[in-house]
């Protein structure tokens, strides 16, 4: 660990949160996945742009993971109401919502260890291009990875899309989507 770069975390250096702000992290989530949502190609459920994602990480480097259930509830929401206002809830879509909740909320975390991890306390200041590189890099791209495998893993092994294959073009492009 780097020591110059202040990476001794303590969980004291993290921002205390009560239940009433993780649930309000919840709300915000809501907000911004259904902008997000709104942007999503068939069957609905990966969007080329879903700022929800972002502040799920940016919440989880501030406050811990004592927000990681009140993402994931907000996500398995999100993913249920989406199929109501698509008139497809079903208990397989209440799973898929449950998968993709999974990932969002492992996303998260995996993304705010990985920055915590090699950055320590520099990704509060990113006042070199060399930290903001590495907080783009682990955050939005590494982490991003998470999510996607986690997702696009059950929505296969749930039947809602086909098993990405190699041979054919655009093969992985589910996949490839929540992270490109």
């Amino acid at each position: 660990m780097n020591q110059a770069a202040g990476s001794n975390v303590t969980p004291a250096t993290r921002v205390p949160i009560s239940a009433t702000g993780v649930f309000f992290v919840g709300l915000a989530y809501v907000a911004l996945g259904a902008a997000g949502l709104t942007l999503a190609i068939p069957p609905g459920y990966a969007s080329p742009v879903f700022p929800a994602a972002g502040l799920a990480l940016a919440c989880t480097l501030l406050f811990g993971p004592r927000v990681l259930p009140g993402i994931w509830m907000a996500s398995f929401l999100l993913n249920c109401s989406h199929a109501w206002l698509l008139g497809s809830l079903s208990p397989k879509t209440a799973a898929v919502a449950a998968v993709i909740a999974v990932g969002a909320t492992a996303q998260a975390a995996v993304g705010s260890a990985l920055i915590r991890r090699t950055m320590g306390q520099a990704w509060r200041g990113l006042d070199s291009e060399r930290h903001l590189f590495r907080f783009f890099l682990l955050g939005a791209l590494a982490a991003c990875l998470v999510s996607a495998s986690i997702s696009v893993g059950g929505l296969s092994a749930l039947g809602v899309i086909n098993p990405p294959n190699r041979s054919s073009p655009g093969g992985t492009g589910t996949w490839a989507m929540p992270w490109a």
